[in-house]
Formats: structure tokens, sequence, C-alpha cells
């Protein structure tokens, strides 16, 4: 499942900095553990994210934000962010607000 909403770094951090894990090695295995397949940022996945600059523009999301949404598109699959402007885009995915 795509949780781009959130990098690896930015989990760990999160996790870190809100001590629900005293220890690194648990916020590693925590941030992974959803993973089930590393996915590649495919050249089709990446002209869905340029075309979704229009329809998220008001937002400003980074490529990132965009590889993330298009990578939910590409699998239909949910995605995940903390970012609570996401909750009004219509991609036709479903998108979960952890926050």
């Amino acid at each position: 499942m795509p949780t781009r909403g959130r990098t690896y770094a930015q989990t760990m951090f999160f996790h870190l900095r809100h001590e629900i894990w005293s220890q690194p090695s648990r916020c590693v295995e925590a941030a992974l553990s959803p993973i089930r397949e590393p996915t590649a940022f495919t050249a089709e996945q990446a002209r869905t994210a340029g075309s979704l600059v229009a329809q998220t523009r008001a937002l400003a999301l980074s490529l990132g934000d965009r590889a993330c949404l298009a990578l939910g598109l590409a699998l239909k699959a949910p995605v995940y962010t903390a970012d609570e402007s996401w909750r009004n885009l219509k991609l036709g995915i479903r998108i979960h607000v952890i926050r």
C-alpha cells in the first residue's frame, strides 16, 4: 500500500519525536512493516504524477506527493497521508488522512 504521504525518514522521525518507541530499530520495523514489495517509479507513473499538477496545484503538492498518488492510481490502492489538504482530492482512489 502506498504510504508516500510520509517518507520512510519522516515516519521514523514521527515515531521517535512522539516517543512511540524509544529505539530506532523498532521505528525501522514499524516503517517497513506495511511494505510488502518495493515498487519502482515507472515512466507511466511519472507521466501520471506530472498530469496531477493541474488537479493539485492549489494544494502545492510535491513531486513525492504526486508520485504517491500516481502509485495509488496505478495499483488501484488506497494512499495514506498526514496532510489534511488531501482529504478533498477526487482522483478515483481512497485517501486516508491519518490525523
